[in-house]
């Protein structure tokens, strides 16, 4: 089931979030679990402007009883919530021009900080290409059209590129 984003833009301001502005992982799962839940995308769908708050508490889709945050994990600690938790919420650092235009292969740049919490992206997976090059399969919020097809691969086992392990967490349902 797929959740509505719509619904954290349009409604998740009390919880200092800003919006199409930016905000934080915690305080999305914090609107959610004093809300009762959020809708999902298809009784909430996405407009990509903020609009005045539709919650409608008969197109829940799921709700959050707490949230566990991590900080400083290592990639190791990283790899087990992936694995055992599913998708897990992360900052990452943004702020080079090759992640900005990033558009394929494992992404990799020794500019990119470890401790710079830029931009929430959300970790999917893992994996390693033909040639054992390792990497984290990372969804960004930039919509389909950057990178690969809105995710990027950044490279694992790497000293944690761009801060990937920096500071991780994901709802307790």
């Amino acid at each position: 089931v797929s959740l509505s984003a719509q619904n954290i833009v349009d409604c998740g301001a009390m919880f200092h979030n800003r919006n199409c502005g930016g905000g934080f992982m915690d305080s999305t799962y914090g609107y959610i679990k004093v809300n009762g839940g959020i809708d999902s995308e298809e009784s909430y769908p996405y407009v990509g402007t903020k609009s005045d708050c539709a919650f409608d508490p008969s197109g829940v889709a799921a709700t959050v009883s707490s949230f566990v945050n991590i900080n400083s994990a290592t990639e190791s600690t990283l790899m087990t919530k992936v694995a055992v938790v599913g998708p897990v919420c992360a900052f990452v650092d943004n702020s080079q021009s090759t992640f900005i235009f990033y558009s394929e292969g494992v992404y990799h740049d020794s500019g990119c900080l470890k401790d710079s919490m830029r931009q929430a992206v959300l970790i999917v997976g893992y994996g390693a290409t033909k040639d054992g090059q390792k990497y984290w399969i990372v969804r960004n919020s930039w919509g389909a059209n950057w990178g690969q097809d809105g995710y990027i691969l950044i490279r694992r086992d790497s000293h944690n590129e761009c801060g990937i392990a920096s500071f991780i967490t994901y709802p307790v349902i």
